[in-house]
Formats: C-alpha cells, sequence, structure tokens
C-alpha cells in the first residue's frame, strides 16, 4: 500500500460561507484569506488511515522536516511507538535520517504537553 505526500490546495478568492445566522434565516458571505504558512505544510495518507507526528515519537511536533517523495509518494518501513498504535511507520526524510508516524487514531491520547501530535505538518 502507498503512503501519499498531500499538500494544501491553495483556495485562492473563493468565497467561505462561514457565518450562517439561522435563527435570522439568512447567511453573509466573508471572504477570507488563506495563511501563507499553510504552503509549508504537508500530510501523508495511507491508504484510509491519516498519518500524524507525535512528540513521544522523538521529534518534536513544530521541527520542520523534507520527507523524501518521488511523484507524490513516500516509502515507508515499519517502525514501533512507545503506546498502542494501529500502524507505526518510519519515513526518511532529506538529511539521512527517519521519522516515526502513527496512525492519527492513536497518537496524542494523554491530552498534555507531552503528546502534542499534528497531521498537517510543518516541511522546510
Amino acid at each position: 500500500m502507498r503512503t501519499r505526500l498531500l499538500r494544501p490546495e491553495s483556495y485562492g478568492t473563493d468565497i467561505l460561507n462561514t457565518n450562517y445566522i439561522w435563527h435570522l434565516h439568512y447567511l453573509t458571505a466573508r471572504f477570507d484569506r488563506e495563511d501563507p504558512a499553510a504552503k509549508k505544510h504537508f500530510a501523508l495518507q495511507r491508504g484510509p488511515l491519516m498519518l500524524a507526528r507525535e512528540e513521544r515519537l522523538g521529534l518534536p511536533v513544530d521541527t520542520p522536516v523534507t520527507p523524501i517523495a518521488q511523484e507524490g509518494t513516500v516509502e515507508t518501513f515499519p517502525g514501533t511507538a512507545p503506546y498502542p498504535a494501529q500502524v507505526a511507520l518510519e519515513i526518511p526524510l532529506a538529511d539521512g535520517t527517519r521519522m516515526t508516524v502513527t496512525d492519527y487514531a492513536s497518537a496524542g491520547k494523554l491530552w498534555r504537553e507531552e503528546s502534542r501530535m499534528a497531521v498537517w505538518m510543518l516541511g522546510k
């Protein structure tokens, strides 16, 4: 099964209907600004699962990384996690190291700083 590398799509000048006023029976269209930092992020999808970074996996979530990707896919290797996870994989990075990720459903279950997690990962 392949692991896909996803990048956010720009919505440019689309109108976002985010302000519904149900009790008055109308909505207001709002032009939203795209966050310029969004283009620096990526996500990893393996089949129906989204993969996540977590603090307990060794690499801080805020550290930017560059996965090695070819044609929109990333090579993965079996990995281990310090907590029960459905899937734990290692992703090779451009600097020669590997980053461990797990499935989103298993990550961040402590609700504390030590288990911060992210599906949209910061790239370089």
